[in-house]
């Protein structure tokens, strides 16, 4: 489930989807990119090389090796979230997220993480969430009032100001939700910017779901009733960082 992007593997190598012939989806995205033919060729490495619209395409704008790459990575995330095979297609979106870029944008984002976090509409449909009042009742609903209080520097400066209670209510209930689903789950100051993150992109009830899964599974260690466990992995950082 966000994440930062490492090395990617070449585009070109990493499944046997993503191989075009010359003229194939590179042509494709030449044309949606409004740059007639396609604007870079391949190198006989497997690399794409920028080409030149010049002026032969009536003004046209040229189209860098980055800006075809970071495009075609867009129609492999559409390949892989529209597979025939929902396996094979989770594979590769698993690869395409942790690649240079990422899943690119929220918009493909919202439709990537919750996939990815075996979040299904059945899900959705058959939960019934504790109400405002149910989450204030809980012994850590005060402590997580308290963080998300503070958590007004990590809103986007887009979201105008009469939005944030809302959304500071929305991330209080959230985290409060998934410590009432697993009651062997314990608040820790952090876990509230983790939380935001899913709930700007994919919206209240969508992160909640992701987040009760994350909780039992990566971010489990950290939510145990004391730091023991954490204090035990924190003892990685230092030969992992010399």
């Amino acid at each position: 489930m966000t994440t930062s992007p490492t090395d990617h593997r070449s585009l070109n190598s990493s499944s046997s989807s993503s191989e075009t012939e010359e003229g194939g989806d590179i042509d494709l995205l030449s044309e949606e990119l409004g740059t007639g033919s396609a604007p870079s060729r391949k190198t006989s490495g497997g690399g794409i090389r920028p080409g030149s619209s010049g002026s032969r395409g009536g003004g046209r704008r040229s189209v860098s090796a980055a800006d075809l790459q970071l495009n075609f990575k867009q129609l492999e995330i559409e390949r892989a979230l529209n597979a025939e095979d929902p396996l094979v297609g989770l594979e590769l979106l698993r690869e395409l997220s942790v690649s240079r870029s990422g899943l690119v944008n929220d918009q493909l984002r919202k439709r990537a993480w919750p996939r990815l976090a075996n979040v299904s509409d059945l899900d959705l449909r058959d939960e019934l969430l504790p109400a405002q009042e149910e989450c204030e009742r809980h012994p850590e609903y005060n402590q997580v009032v308290m963080d998300v209080n503070r958590s007004l520097k990590r809103f986007p400066p887009g979201i105008a100001e009469d939005d944030r209670p809302e959304l500071q209510d929305q991330l209080t209930r959230l985290i409060v939700r998934v410590l009432l689903r697993h009651p062997g789950l314990h608040y820790y100051q952090g876990y509230h910017d983790v939380a935001i993150t899913f709930l700007l992109v994919v919206g209240e009830i969508h992160g909640y779901h992701i987040m009760q899964r994350l909780s039992m599974s990566h971010l489990k260690d950290f939510m145990a009733p004391t730091m023991d466990k954490t204090t035990y992995l924190l003892n990685y950082m230092y030969p992992l960082v010399c």
